[in-house]
């Protein structure tokens, strides 16, 4: 079903705090399944440090070539480390974002390594989430590797998060106004381009009631996308400019240009003493003979030269024809 090679995918874990993300993460290495309809074996990582010890739980049988082996990464434990000397908000987040992107450079590293396994190696980002700009920070990142991306998203209700809060204690505890203040902000997932056939919606009466086929739910999203890597954004404006460039340096561009000088100097040699109507005339005809000699050029880049002193010669010659 899957290919027998290693590959590498990074998956954002959001939802409204007191949702179950970090229950949900940690559960990994905690649900057995008997039977073959689950054809994968996890190896996880509860810990946030890569030399983290892991251990395996197997979910379905030892006939499968294909394992996942998970990470979890605590965004919110990466910025409160960094403490007040971190710098504000947004800088420590934006050095904690640092870190899980050099996080999925050491995965890939050990996904090569480890092609005859036939192994998805998973990254879950743990945090709340809850703009889509936060979670395209997370995909720019699946980009930029060329890795997959998925997002989990798990669906719980306002009263099931608040009553959840309710039972923490110490900094854990955010507070019914923060909590409602996100609920009110929170952006689905799955709604904007890079989210869409990405995302899994876990509500949390599946969590609660069915943890296998969740399980297997979300098994089967991270192998498919791991097999179908993110490739990197199409950089249009360098494109443009590039675009700009080769023409600006080719030879037909060159050659209009000096069309188009000759039409301007022979134009405001004329305009001062001759009448509007004929002025006009000249405008038009000017520019079929400027459009003829540029088709000939284009046919032949070689006689560049000679037809822009041909076309000279030929507005002249109109300049002539049309003076009182």
């Amino acid at each position: 079903f899957f290919d027998a090679m290693a590959s590498t995918v990074l998956a954002v874990v959001c939802g409204l705090p007191g949702s179950g993300k970090t229950f949900f993460c940690r559960q990994l290495g905690e649900s057995e399944q008997n039977g073959d309809q689950c054809c994968l074996t996890h190896t996880v990582h509860t810990c946030r440090v890569p030399q983290a010890p892991s251990y395996r739980c197997p979910i379905g049988t030892d006939k499968t070539p294909h394992c996942l082996r998970v990470k979890h990464v605590d965004l919110d434990t990466w910025v409160e480390e960094q403490g007040q000397e971190g710098g504000s908000w947004k800088e420590k987040r934006g050095k904690a974002l640092g870190e899980v992107q050099c996080f999925v450079k050491d995965m890939k590293l050990k996904a090569a390594a480890e092609q005859q396994l036939a192994t998805t190696h998973v990254v879950l980002v743990d945090d709340t989430m809850h703009l889509h700009s936060m979670r395209k920070q997370i995909f720019s990142i699946a980009q930029t590797e060329q890795i997959g991306f998925a997002v989990i998203w798990l669906r719980a209700s306002l009263d099931v998060c608040l009553a959840r809060d309710g039972q923490r204690q110490g900094a854990k505890k955010m507070g019914w106004q923060m909590i409602n203040d996100m609920a009110q902000r929170f952006e689905s997932p799955g709604e904007e381009w890079f989210e869409q056939g990405r995302t899994l919606v876990v509500p949390s009466a599946l969590f609660d009631t069915n943890i296998e086929d969740l399980y297997r739910d979300m098994s089967s999203l991270l192998c498919w996308r791991s097999q179908n890597p993110e490739v990197p954004a199409v950089d249009v404006q360098a494109l443009k400019v590039a675009a700009q460039t080769a023409t600006r340096e080719s030879q037909l561009h060159q050659a209009d240009l000096a069309l188009r000088q000759i039409v301007s100097s022979v134009m405001r040699e004329i305009t001062p003493v001759m009448p509007k109507d004929k002025t006009s005339t000249l405008s038009k005809d000017v520019a079929k003979l400027r459009k003829a000699a540029l088709k000939r050029i284009s046919e032949n880049p070689l006689t560049s030269e000679l037809e822009c002193k041909r076309f000279e010669h030929e507005a002249r010659l109109l300049v002539q024809y049309l003076e009182p």
